[in-house]
């Protein structure tokens, strides 16, 4: 459930953009600051069903793997009308801000232990806003008028707990 309310613009005129010009390499006009997601909460994959139908299908191959926050889970049961306590019974808390970050874990003896991974994504371009440019109308004022959709660039980071080094070799 990590979504941001810059994603609602319209979508069809980014897509009009890239039909234009679609091994055009687009540049963001702005960067968003990173957004740090600590996952305090495992999913028992036997009861995904009770917080969504498809979470088993999409998710059986993690079966030690599928993390979420407290806060998502709130909102799907606001925005579903599903009992709350329904939906945590699925689940076991964690604790990522209890281990040491896996990356800082040093030497051979380090692998077994538990760690906090973190995930490091970015969406290098997507539509943000609408973007307004400046000029001046037939009398010599200056207005302001919409001239396009401005681009941005948002990377995430998810923290999440590993019981050991060795399901995180990416965090380096």
């Amino acid at each position: 459930m990590v979504l941001d309310n810059d994603l609602d613009i319209i979508s069809e005129k980014p897509h009009k953009e890239d039909t234009k010009n679609p091994t055009a390499i687009r540049s963001p006009e702005e960067e968003k600051e990173t957004m740090i997601y600590s996952l305090d909460l495992t999913v028992n994959l036997g009861k995904a069903y009770l917080i969504s139908p498809h979470l088993y299908s999409v998710c059986k191959e993690a079966k030690d793997g599928i993390f979420t926050q407290e806060s998502d889970l709130k909102t799907i049961s606001k925005s579903l009308d599903k009992d709350y306590t329904t939906l945590i019974s699925a689940t076991s808390q964690i604790y990522p801000d209890k281990y040491p970050r896996c990356r800082d874990l040093k030497g051979a003896g380090s692998l077994q232990h538990p760690c906090t991974c973190q995930l490091h994504t970015c969406v290098m371009w997507y539509p943000c806003g609408l973007k307004y440019c400046h000029g001046s109308d037939n009398f010599g004022r200056l207005v302001s008028y919409r001239c396009g959709i401005k681009t941005c660039k948002r990377c995430l980071a998810f923290n999440y707990t590993v019981p050991t080094k060795l399901k995180c070799l990416w965090d380096i």
